[in-house]
């Protein structure tokens, strides 16, 4: 269970890591422009991996029901959407307000049993810990305003944090329904048919609404091209350790991996991130994620 716990955790950090990247990169090449190429990167470096391991697996995903294939649909929806946000209203804010849609569906779900996951009630413990989290964001959430000093919130920003919040909930949502389809064709057939189903879904976007052009990757660290791989990263943990542990405690762990990255990347400005200084609130925030996870493991 330990080891389910800390490549969750990972998972979060690589998430993380992904959402500055991408960011920075869709300012270059476009928002679905940058989906799609994190997806057909990922789908290629899952595509070696099976030929060297094939077992036969991934055939039996014509067997499974299908509401578990549309898993495709909220996994793209979140790279979409964070990379609309995260340019509008920066790093830190919009993983803040996806960690709030995170925790909201992963409790909803485990309290519900959606998707066919195992029934986690809604306990005392749990509440507990929902308490724990909410002051951790508020804690964020204050801090920073206080880094960014006044802010005019146009209706544009705002609707970037309802992108954010409603990204989050997906993340929820596609890591339950690959965790399903996982147990019956694999972990990392599960993860490659997210991939390959992605990029045709997002190279449809591009031609019909994309409004970027590839021409600027020539102009990105390599960095910026390995969000594909960052993906892989992040779902093969999810598809791993939420059978183990639940939506619950997985998407907290995810979180806590997001917050300790997220600091990090502006604290040493990196990805050309805004250098912003890791302050007392945001340990005091870490240290209560930290309890949460603790309070219901």
């Amino acid at each position: 269970m330990m080891i389910s716990l800390m490549t969750i955790i990972l998972g979060g950090i690589i998430l993380g890591v992904q959402s500055a990247t991408n960011g920075k990169l869709s300012a270059s090449i476009g928002a679905l422009e940058t989906a799609l190429l994190n997806f057909v990167v990922g789908a290629i470096l899952l595509g070696f991996w099976l030929l060297l391991t094939w077992d036969g697996r991934l055939l039996r995903i014509v067997t499974v029901p299908k509401w578990q294939l549309f898993g495709v649909v909220f996994g793209t929806g979140y790279l979409v959407l964070m990379i609309l946000a995260v340019p509008q209203i920066g790093v830190v804010a919009s993983n803040i307000v996806a960690i709030a849609g995170q925790l909201i569906a992963s409790f909803l779900i485990d309290n519900f049993g959606i998707f066919g996951s195992t029934v986690i009630p809604y306990g005392w413990q749990r509440f507990g810990a929902t308490l724990l989290l909410i002051a951790a964001l508020v804690f964020l959430y204050r801090d920073q305003n206080k880094q960014a000093g006044p802010q005019d919130h146009s209706l544009g920003q705002l609707f970037c944090y309802l992108l954010a919040l409603l990204a989050g909930s997906f993340l929820s949502f596609e890591g339950t329904m690959y965790s399903e389809l996982g147990k019956t064709i694999g972990t990392f057939e599960s993860s490659f048919y997210n991939f390959f189903a992605g990029s045709f879904l997002l190279f449809l976007l591009v031609l019909f609404f994309g409004k970027g052009s590839f021409s600027g990757i020539r102009t990105n660290s390599s960095w910026y091209l390995l969000g594909g791989l960052y993906g892989v990263i992040y779902l093969t943990s999810l598809v791993f350790g939420i059978p183990t542990l639940g939506v619950g405690i997985a998407m907290i762990g995810i979180v806590v991996g997001q917050v300790v990255i997220s600091m990090l990347i502006e604290a040493f400005g990196w990805f050309g991130s805004p250098k912003q200084p890791i302050t007392g609130a945001r340990i005091v925030a870490l240290v209560l994620m930290f309890g949460a996870l603790v309070f219901i493991y």
